[in-house]
């Protein structure tokens, strides 16, 4: 029953982690920690990515829309990147 349902599987986790020792609360919540910290370097590395793309890709006189097929971005996350990239230069 807990699989179908998100809310339940999330509470079960939950009463799993109050339940923990400190000893092993604290290895939990460091755990966690270092995940986000992880997610957000990638996070910040793709975005560095796509927009080094996005630049090259305008200078290389690629159209909006090949741009967001090679990014995977939308059309207008594109279109935004590209307001950025010429308002900064």
């Amino acid at each position: 029953m807990e699989e179908k349902r998100p809310a339940i599987k999330q509470a079960v986790v939950e009463v799993k982690k109050l339940s923990q020792s400190e000893r092993a609360q604290i290895l939990y919540d460091d755990r966690q920690k270092a995940l986000w910290r992880e997610k957000d370097v990638l996070k910040t590395a793709l975005s560095i990515r796509n927009r080094e793309i996005i630049e090259n890709g305008f200078q290389a006189g690629l159209t909006i829309e090949q741009i967001s097929k090679v990014t995977g971005l939308s059309v207008e996350e594109v279109e935004k990147e590209m307001k950025n990239i010429t308002a900064q230069s």
